[in-house]
């Protein structure tokens, strides 16, 4: 069982990613948000960048079931 971290998935918005890590968390799946917006100063970056989603490799397979879920 590996533990590197892979992405998940890029939001265009920490409040999008947040609602996902909420749902992998109420799973049991831990999550990792990555963002640079200047520590919070510049949150206006996070469109052209985005907020990225990470799991856990070998909880991937899970991580995407669930998002797919949250698409319906």
């Amino acid at each position: 069982m590996s533990d590197d971290f892979v992405t998940l998935h890029i939001f265009p918005s920490e409040t999008e990613a947040n609602i996902v890590k909420s749902m992998l968390d109420a799973e049991g799946i831990f999550s990792a948000l990555f963002k640079d917006d200047a520590g919070g100063m510049h949150p206006h970056l996070q469109p052209t960048r985005g907020v990225t989603l990470k799991v856990r490799s070998s909880e991937l397979k899970e991580a995407q079931t669930i998002l797919a879920a949250s698409d319906n």
